[in-house]
This record gives C-alpha cells, structure tokens and sequence, in this order.
C-alpha cells in the first residue's frame, strides 16, 4: 500500500481504526522494521527517515544482531547512517560478529561516519571479536587518515591478546 492510498483510506474511514484498534495507515512494527533494516542497507535516507518518523524503532536488530545504523555503514551510506545517528541510534551496540558502527567505520576505513560515531558517543576502548580496537584493523589496512582521527579523539595504546600495539608505530609503516 503506498502513502497515498493510505492517506486515502484513511480519510474515508476516519476514526474507523482496524481490529486490533491502531490506525490503518500505520505499518505494522515487523513490517516497519524489516522496511528499516533493508532502507539502511539499501543507503535510502529519505525512507529511513520516514520509517522513523512513522515509529520505527531506531536500533532494531536483523537476524545476525545488526541495527540499521551498522548495515548503513557497512555500505558506507552516510547519509542514511547521519539520520539513525541524529534519531538516536546507538553507535556502540554490536552484533554477533561484535561489530558496531564505530568498529567497522574504523576498520573499512569509512572516515565520516567514523567522525559521527566519536561525536555521538563512540566508546574509544569497545574491541571487535579479535579483541581490537578500531585502531588495529586501521593500522593493519593503511587506513592513516582514520588512525590520526582515531588518535586526535584519545585512542591510544591497543590491548591485544598477545599483547599490546602501539598505533603511532602502525601508522608509520
């Protein structure tokens, strides 16, 4: 059902409500959240946006553990990441790999949204299933710009389990 045809049942039948009592116009949450997952994924900010606008929940998760805002970075979509992250999407939340949206804008080298993440509450010593942090992978893939931002916003010495890294030392190579 598109949005006009929803605006348009819903004039003729106003106050009518379905069953379940809610609106008729409103998707149901699954729906929503499947719409959301894929939207993000997809790149498509203005449909994230208004999924989010009509309710969806901004840190649903698909079956793997990942919220919209980590398949948007995933894809490197900016844009659609920058509206889950104004509408409060969680920047720490991982997956079951132990991604997060910080972890991978770090590792894939994905430096704006890695920017939108430290500004909105990236936690500088969360690790990835390795346990890394977003400095290791960034190192090790010749992402400098990203170690120099992750350095400018207090990353320093990693802790590893064989041991420690020291970025600078990796950014030089």
């Amino acid at each position: 059902m598109t949005l006009f045809t929803m605006a348009c049942a819903s004039s003729s039948s106003a106050g009518a409500g379905n069953a379940d009592g809610g609106s008729p116009e409103a998707p149901k949450a699954p729906e929503q959240s499947e719409a959301l997952l894929r939207a993000a994924e997809k790149g498509d900010a203005a449909t994230v946006s208004e999924l989010l606008r009509q309710g969806a929940a901004v840190d649903v998760r698909d079956s793997a553990g990942s919220t919209p805002l980590l398949l948007a970075t995933a894809g490197n979509h900016v844009a659609a990441a920058r509206v889950l992250i104004e509408a409060g999407a969680n920047v720490n939340l991982q997956n079951r790999q132990l991604d997060s949206a910080y972890l991978l804008a770090g590792a894939e080298g994905h430096l704006e949204i890695l920017r939108l993440t430290l500004k909105n509450g990236a936690d500088l010593k969360s690790t990835n299933r390795y346990g890394g942090t977003a400095l290791i992978p960034a190192c090790e893939r010749g992402h400098v710009e990203v170690v120099k931002t992750l350095l400018q916003a207090g990353a320093r010495h990693v802790r590893v389990r064989s041991g420690v890294v020291d970025p600078p030392e990796c950014a030089r190579r």
